[in-house]
């Protein structure tokens, strides 16, 4: 039993790093303030038209994506 309990712990653990789809974005934000990469979403540095380039800061430096 607790070898069992141990091992989906373990199972969680390694699950937790996964990076998911970009579902949840702030829905009063104005057209073309948020910028969505593949992995996550940031307030645009230059708010702009949707569907134009743009840049989230990450961990690693910046990350390109689309304004929305």
């Amino acid at each position: 039993m607790v070898r069992t309990a141990s091992l989906c712990t373990l199972l969680l653990l390694a699950l937790l790093p996964l990076r998911l789809p970009v579902w949840a974005q702030p829905n009063n934000a104005p057209p073309g303030t948020v910028c969505v990469t593949p992995t996550f979403w940031c307030r645009a540095v230059r708010p702009g038209p949707p569907g134009a380039p743009c840049a989230c800061q990450a961990s690693n430096g910046w990350v390109q994506g689309v304004l929305r």
